[in-house]
This record gives structure tokens, C-alpha cells and sequence, in this order.
């Protein structure tokens, strides 16, 4: 009875809070709203710049193999929008009900080691056929299950943390999840190209 008690309580702290930010966004200006969103922007614009650094470390991979680079996007797009998924369920839980934060983290990430090895079993099939390349094959399923697993600890992580931190989520943790995994996804992605051809001699 003390639990469920707990639970109520804990239920309406939570309601009341999200009622607080959703008054606050109805009620806003153009100009609340433009600094709402300058924040994240802002930060998102500045993260960016490690795709930026990325791509500039990896010049001599991206001139050599330039043809294998064109699944970079697609596994980009991919884990963004896993993430995305994943903070949008995290923050539903949030907002309704009261549950184990690390048991969900463990669960999400594991979710999407499973859906990168089987899209990455996929994507793998695809560019071993269109590309001949036994290095692509290998870059796209690693890549994917890496992307997957990852935007699924940033995408429940982050609105835990902001949440915790007493901002609201909706508005931050969609933004830094989507600009850190384009910097994860396009890393690892140039770094196992470089070392499958590497390994394969090509």
C-alpha cells in the first residue's frame, strides 16, 4: 500500500511537472521560443564540429575509398533516428510512471545491438552485391550494430540526465543525441573501413 502510495505521488509530481513545461510552451512568445531553442542549437551547432574534425582526420580514407563512403549517411540516418525512438519512450516513462534507470539503459542498448546485427546482416548482403567488397560488407554490419547500440545508451541516458537536472528533455535531448551519434556513427565507420582494407589488402 506505502509502495503504491509512493507511486501515485511520485505519478502526480511528474504530471504536475510536464503540465509546468507544456503551460510554458503554449503560453511563449516567438522570442521564448527562440531562446528555448537557442540553447540546444547552439550546443548542437558547436558538437558538430566533431563530424567536422572527423571527416578532416580521415581525408586520406575518405580520398581513397570516396565510392564506400556513400553508406556513411545511411547508417547515420539510421542510428539518429533509433535514438530518437529511444528518447521519445524514455521520456513518455518519464512523464508516466517510475521504473528501474538502469535496467532500461542495459535493455535499450541491447535492443539495438539486435536490430544492427540483423539491418547490419541486411546493409552487409546489399553492399557485398552492389560493391564486391568483402572490407564494405563487414564496415556496414559493425558500423550499424556500433550506431545502434550507442544512440541507444545516448538516447535513453540523455533525457534521464536532463530530467535529473531539472530541464526539460523534450527540448535538449533530441537535439545532443542526434549531433553525438553523427559524430559516433561517422567515426567508427571510417574506422572500421580503414582497418577491414586494411586487413583485406585493398
Amino acid at each position: 500500500e506505502k509502495e503504491r502510495e509512493l507511486f501515485i505521488l511520485y505519478a502526480q509530481r511528474r504530471a504536475l511537472r510536464d503540465f509546468h513545461f507544456a503551460v510554458e510552451w503554449e503560453k511563449a512568445s516567438v522570442w521564448g521560443l527562440t531562446k528555448a531553442r537557442l540553447l540546444p542549437l547552439t550546443l548542437t551547432f558547436f558538437l558538430s564540429f566533431g563530424s567536422v574534425i572527423t571527416y578532416t582526420l580521415f581525408h586520406n580514407v575518405t580520398k581513397k575509398y570516396a565510392l564506400y563512403i556513400a553508406m556513411a549517411p545511411l547508417i547515420s540516418n539510421v542510428g539518429g533516428n533509433h535514438g530518437l525512438i529511444t528518447a521519445s519512450s524514455v521520456m513518455r516513462g518519464l512523464a508516466t510512471v517510475s521504473f528501474n534507470r538502469l535496467s532500461v539503459v542495459v535493455k535499450e542498448v541491447l535492443a539495438g545491438v539486435v536490430c544492427g546485427l540483423i539491418l547490419g546482416a541486411i546493409g552487409g548482403i546489399i553492399a557485398l552485391v552492389g560493391y564486391k567488397s568483402v572490407p564494405m560488407a563487414l564496415t556496414v554490419i559493425c558500423s550499424l550494430v556500433c550506431a545502434l547500440a550507442t544512440s541507444g545508451l545516448f538516447g535513453t541516458c540523455a533525457p534521464i540526465f536532463f530530467s535529473w537536472l531539472r530541464i526539460d528533455p523534450a527540448r535538449v535531448a533530441g537535439p545532443m543525441e542526434t549531433t553525438i551519434q553523427d559524430f559516433v556513427t561517422y567515426s567508427s565507420y571510417f574506422l572500421f573501413l580503414q582497418l577491414f582494407m586494411r586487413l583485406f589488402g585493398e
